[in-house]
This record gives C-alpha cells, structure tokens and sequence, in this order.
C-alpha cells in the first residue's frame, strides 16, 4: 500500500513503503547487489536514469563507499544465464556462491557452489544471484542494523557452514572495520532515502581487509532487533566490568510438550535466569515448544563470560539441543594485511574485470 493511501485512511506513515523508485520494491533489495546478466556495462547509469544495481551506482559515481564493495556477480533469471555467469567467474579465477534473490536468512545459499549445484534443463528460472565467493567459509560475517542513515547496532553472526546459527554483539571487528561499514550503511540509506527499518551482512575480504557487502535486508523486521532494543535500555549494574552488555543469541530446540514457564523454571534453578540488574544471565526470548526458538545469553562482564555461561547452559539442559559450533568462542576478524588501495583506484579495477566479463560473455555469443 501506497502512503498516499495509507494517509487517505487517516494513519501516519512514518516508515517505508514496499513501493521504491530506485528498487521497484524493498523486497528486491538482495537483487540491488548485481546487475542483471547479461548486460555490457559500464555506461547504463546516466543522470536521468536509476543504476540498476548497486555495483553500477558505485561505477557511475553516484554512490560513494569507500573501500566497500559487493563481491563480483549477476544476476540470473535463467537456466543459460546461471551456467555462463558461473562458467564466466570460474574462468576468471573465482569461487562462486548461489543464492536466491528472495532467500530469508541463508535459505538457499550454495557456498563454493560446483556446477552440480547448477539448475538443469532450459529457461527460466527463480531469480538468483551468482557471485564471488569473498572470505572464508565460516569466517566473520558482522551484520549492520540501520534506521534510515542511522546505525543502530552491529553484530557478528555465528556461521557453520553456511547457516547462521547466532548473533554475537558488540561486533569483535576492529573499530575501523565498524566504522567503514558504519558509513557505507549511512551511504546507502542516504541515497535510497529510507527512513525505518533495514539491514545488511558483510564478510571480510582476506586480500585487503575490506568489508564486502553480501546481503541487503529490508521491507521486514529483523528476527534480532527487539532483543538488541532490549540490550539498549538495560541499567548498568555498579559493580559490571565492561561498560556494554556483551549479548549472543543462539537457537535452542525444545523437548516435545515442554512449556516457557518449564523452562524459567529450569533457569531458575541453576541460577541462570537474567534478572533486572544482574551482571549475567540467560533471557528465554521467545518459545516454540518440540521447536527451535532463540534463547539470549548475556554478561556486563566479558564476551568470554557469555561463551561460558553459554557452555555452562548446555551442558545443565540436556532435554534441549544446541548447535555445538554456536557456543564456541570465534576467532576474530583478520585485520588487514596491508593498505587497501584507494576508493577510486579500488571502483577502477572493479569495473574493469566487470567489463571484461562481459566482453568475454559476448564474444562467446556473437563468435567475435
């Protein structure tokens, strides 16, 4: 529904519709990240006409991130289109991940996909994106939670092989990792002029350090916020060592019949149960009894405090399952290795092996 429409009807809009003039819909944020393929490039993006994606805003200068970037990839929208984008990232040295447009989560996504991983037959195809696999498979992956411009928080999500499997905050990344995501986000939501709820997923990039935009949330409300808007207005206990709480939500799968009140009931008993003014504790956030729901696991006291309470849990609640994996303290982010090069230099070169991708596609097509 239109905000016109929703203000004909006497509510007051104050966040954002489906409806976007650059995105078409807000749903179709993930597929911002490419262009469609395939498509020769690099001068579709004029004043009077939106970039299709946000590489091509990136290329075409009007949007600036600094050092930040998507990884290399399409868009496709058929079974021809998958096997030649994933044929023309492999032959350019490039791992390659597949993902749906419309994925929740990680549903779907085919890290170091292999060309078994590919769609049979011909035509067309769910939309998906075929990018390049940037990172390593289970390392950081901080996750930016945005208002408008504004950052409301950032935090690490726990992945296992390509699932997430928690939320970790505050971020262990370095400040200048946070502050570079910190402005692109603000970039981002300058230029597309949002004004409520969105997100986004990074990973780092091993050569230059460099976070690299993998994931763009938004037209719904993110499974994790009310639990960091819980996190905000928490009272820091007087005798709490760190001056944030350190805060991981993991999944917990219930036994059959078990209700939320068994389970306080539990936590109370071990003496796990968070309470209003406790320097840690565990917070039953949500229950789905046979069922997985996320359990917060808090402390004013360290991030090592929360992975011991966190082991300390499994180890006490042995109706319920856990990811093993989940509960183990990360590494943290790389720093990186040497300086990344310049805004301008770092565009450059991505636009040029962009280009020749796609020369490379047509000469395939035309025999040229």
């Amino acid at each position: 529904m239109r905000d016109s429409q929703l203000e004909m009807m006497g509510f007051n809009c104050i966040g954002d519709e489906d409806h976007h003039p650059i995105l078409g819909s807000l749903s179709n944020a993930k597929g911002w990240l490419h262009r469609p393929f395939p498509q020769n490039i690099p001068d579709h993006a004029t004043s009077d006409n939106a970039p299709v994606s946000l590489a091509e805003a990136l290329e075409c200068g009007k949007l600036d991130l600094g050092d930040v970037r998507p990884p290399l990839g399409f868009i496709c929208s058929t079974v021809e289109e998958q096997h030649a984008a994933f044929n023309l990232l492999r032959d350019h040295g490039y791992k390659v991940v597949i993902k749906p447009t419309d994925g929740l989560g990680c549903r779907g996504l085919v890290l170091d996909a292999r060309r078994g991983d590919l769609e049979n037959g011909t035509g067309p195809i769910q939309p998906c994106m075929v990018e390049e696999f940037v990172g390593v498979k289970n390392g950081p992956s901080p996750t930016v939670y945005m208002c408008g411009d504004r950052v409301l928080a950032i935090a690490d999500q726990l992945m296992v092989d390509g699932v997430n499997e928690g939320n970790i905050i505050p971020s262990m990344c370095s400040n200048a990792l946070q502050v570079q995501m910190a402005e692109a986000g603000s970039a981002i939501g300058r230029y597309l002029g949002l004004k409520s709820h969105w997100g986004m997923d990074f990973v780092i990039d091993t050569a230059t350090g460099n976070p690299i935009i993998v994931d763009l949330n938004m037209g719904r409300p993110n499974g994790s916020l009310a639990n960091y808007m819980w996190r905000s207005v928490q009272p820091r206990p007087p005798a709490a060592l760190s001056g944030e709480l350190h805060q991981l939500g993991i999944e917990r799968r219930s036994p059959p019949g078990e209700t939320m009140l068994e389970l306080v009931s539990l936590l109370r008993s071990h003496g796990l149960l968070y309470t209003h003014g406790a320097l840690e504790g565990v917070v039953p956030t949500a229950h789905v009894a046979g069922g997985a729901a996320k359990v917060m696991i808090v402390s004013w006291q360290s991030l090592e405090a929360v992975f011991k309470l966190a082991s300390k849990l499994c180890s006490l609640d042995r109706a319920a399952s856990y990811s093993v994996k989940a509960v183990q303290l990360p590494q943290q982010a790389a720093s990186p290795q040497a300086r990344s090069p310049k805004y301008l230099k770092e565009v450059a070169e991505y636009s040029h092996q962009c280009q020749e991708i796609s020369k490379d596609y047509w000469s395939r097509v035309t025999g040229t």
